[in-house]
């Protein structure tokens, strides 16, 4: 009983593997192997993008719960809407590049 399940995580907390969960066959070239697993469902991959993204949203809410300026609730998705975005254009642009 205690081997039950013991492995079956194994890749996801490793952050090397992550692509075997981002892409069809682990292939980059393949393209997303769901709707999502790139961009805003990423942290859904691996183990080091889920505890990022809880990481971020507990920063995003600590900073706004410091001065709230509609309601929370509002407020986060407007500022975690902004990050995400930023980030994606950013990271784009810096993958072209290289």
């Amino acid at each position: 009983m205690d081997n039950i399940g013991k492995d079956q995580w194994k890749d996801w907390w490793n952050k090397k593997n992550s692509s075997k969960y981002k892409y069809k066959n682990g292939d980059p070239k393949q393209g997303a192997r769901f709707f999502g697993s790139t961009t805003f469902l990423v942290w859904t991959t691996d183990g080091w993008h889920f505890f990022q993204m809880i990481y971020l949203n507990t920063l995003f809410l600590g900073l706004l719960m410091w001065g709230v300026k509609l309601n929370l609730f509002a407020d986060f998705l407007i500022v975690t809407t902004y990050f995400k975005i930023s980030f994606e254009i950013f990271y784009r642009a810096i993958d072209k590049l290289w």
